[in-house]
C-alpha cells in the first residue's frame, strides 16, 4: 500500500510517502535534506517511518558516460537520473577527493535513499556500482534509474559517471576514477574515450588495480577494441597497485588524428584473474601538463626513469604550512616544491629550480 501525505509548512510544500511492503519494518523513499525523521502510523496500524523532502528538490540529469564533478553540502545527499532507452548493464562510479561516498540506486522509477534502494555501493572511500542487464527492464519500463549519493563528510568534492554497456566513459585528463570490471555474473571490460586537443605531448594512460591483475588497451580505433580486443597498445599489470602504463606518442597521435582537433583516443580495461571484480584506478593526463591537486586529494601518477610530473596545489588563503608526500608504489621517486602567489604556473625543466627537494 501507499499513503501519499502533501504538508503546506509555511511557504515550503513538503511531501511524505509512505510505502507498506511486505517486510518487517517498511521503510520509506525520500529524506528531507537536514535529515529530520517523523514517525507515523498507516491505517492498518503498521508503525512506519516518515521522511520529508522539498517537491522543489529535483534531481540532477546525468548523461550517459560524462563525468560530472559536485559538492557534498547540508546533510551530504545528492539525488540523480540517467534516462534509459534501452536494458544493458549499468556502472555508476563515484570518486571523492577525501571522504566516503555511498550509492543507492532504484530502478523503479522510486526515488533511491540510504533506507531505500535496490542496489547498493557502500565500501569505504570511493564507490562503483554494476547494475546487470536483467535488473535494467524496469528502468527501462520507468524511463530512468534514480541515483542518490551519500558523502559522509560534507563540503567534499566528487565526481559521479553512469555508464552503459554499450557507450564509453569520458576521462577528464589529470582527474582519477574509480572503476570496476567484472568476470561474473555478467563480463565487462569498461571502454574509455580521452579526449585530445593536440599532439603536442606523450598521452600517459594509467590503469593501477586495487585488487587482482588487469590489462590495458589503448587504440584510436574503437571498433577494433570491442569488437576484436586487439590495440595498437596494450599493457598489463600482475600486482595489485602496480600500474599498467601506456605512453602514446605524439607521432601516433598526429597520425591517429590526421591532423583533426579535437580527436579521440579510445583505452579499455580487461580484468586477467578469474574473480567476479576487479577495481581498479583509471587516470589519462598529458605529460607535457601541470595537473591540479586540491587540499588532501590523492593521484595515482607513473613515470618512467627521468620523466617528471608536475602539480599545482591550491591551498586556503589562511594556510601556515602543508605536508605533501609522494609515495612510490615501485622504485624511488623524488619530490621538489616552491611557493607561489599566483595559478600562473610554468613547468621547470631542472628540479634544482624549486625551493624546497
Amino acid at each position: 500500500a501507499v499513503g501519499m501525505i502533501v504538508v503546506n509548512d509555511g511557504d515550503d510544500t513538503l511531501r511524505m510517502t509512505g510505502y507498506e511492503p511486505s517486510i518487517v519494518m517498511p521503510v520509506l523513499m525520500i529524506g528531507h535534506a537536514d535529515g529530520m525523521q517523523l514517525q507515523g502510523v498507516l491505517s492498518s496500524g503498521t508503525p512506519v517511518q516518515l521522511s520529508l523532502q522539498d517537491v522543489e528538490s529535483r534531481p540532477t540529469v546525468l548523461r550517459n558516460g560524462i563525468p560530472l564533478s559536485q559538492k557534498a553540502v547540508g546533510a551530504g545527499l545528492a539525488f540523480f537520473e540517467l534516462p534509459v532507452d534501452r536494458p544493458e548493464s549499468l556502472t555508476i562510479s563515484v570518486t571523492p577527493t577525501a571522504g566516503d561516498a555511498d550509492i543507492y540506486v532504484r530502478t523503479d522509477g522510486q526515488r533511491a535513499m540510504p533506507d531505500y534502494y535496490q542496489f547498493a555501493g557502500t565500501n569505504f572511500g570511493a564507490d562503483a556500482l554494476v547494475i546487470p542487464a536483467s535488473a535494467s527492464h524496469s528502468a527501462v519500463s520507468s524511463g530512468k534509474y534514480f541515483i542518490c549519493v551519500q558523502m559522509l563528510d560534507s563540503l567534499q568534492d566528487y565526481t559521479i559517471v553512469a555508464t552503459t554497456a554499450s557507450a564509453a566513459t569520458t576521462l577528464l585528463q589529470g582527474v582519477s576514477f574509480f572503476e570496476i570490471a567484472t568476470t561474473s555474473p555478467t563480463p565487462l571490460s569498461p571502454l574509455f574515450r580521452i579526449p585530445v586537443a593536440a599532439a603536442d605531448s606523450v598521452l600517459a594512460v594509467t590503469a593501477t588495480p586495487l585488487s587482482g591483475s588487469l590489462t590495458l588497451l589503448v587504440d584510436s580505433n574503437r571498433t577494433r577494441l570491442t569488437s576484436f580486443g586487439t590495440a595498437w597498445f596494450e599493457a598489463a599489470s600482475l600486482n595489485a597497485r602496480a600500474p599498467a602504463l601506456v605512453r602514446v606518442t605524439p607521432d601516433y597521435l598526429e597520425q591517429a588524428c590526421g591532423l583533426r582537433y579535437p580527436c579521440t583516443i579510445f583505452a579499455m580495461v580487461k580484468p586477467l584473474d578469474d574473480v567476479p571484480e576487479t577495481e581498479f584506478l583509471m587516470l589519462a593526463s598529458n605529460e607535457s601538463a601541470v595537473s591540479r591537486l586540491r587540499s588532501s586529494e590523492s593521484k595515482y601518477v607513473s613515470l618512467q626513469g627521468g620523466d617528471m610530473q608536475h602539480f599545482f596545489i591550491e591551498l586556503p588563503a589562511n594556510i601556515v604550512e602543508v605536508k605533501i608526500s609522494a609515495n612510490a608504489v615501485k622504485g624511488a621517486v623524488q619530490l621538489y616544491a616552491s611557493a607561489i602567489n599566483s595559478d600562473a604556473v610554468a613547468p621547470v625543466s631542472d628540479p634544482r629550480d624549486l625551493q624546497h627537494g
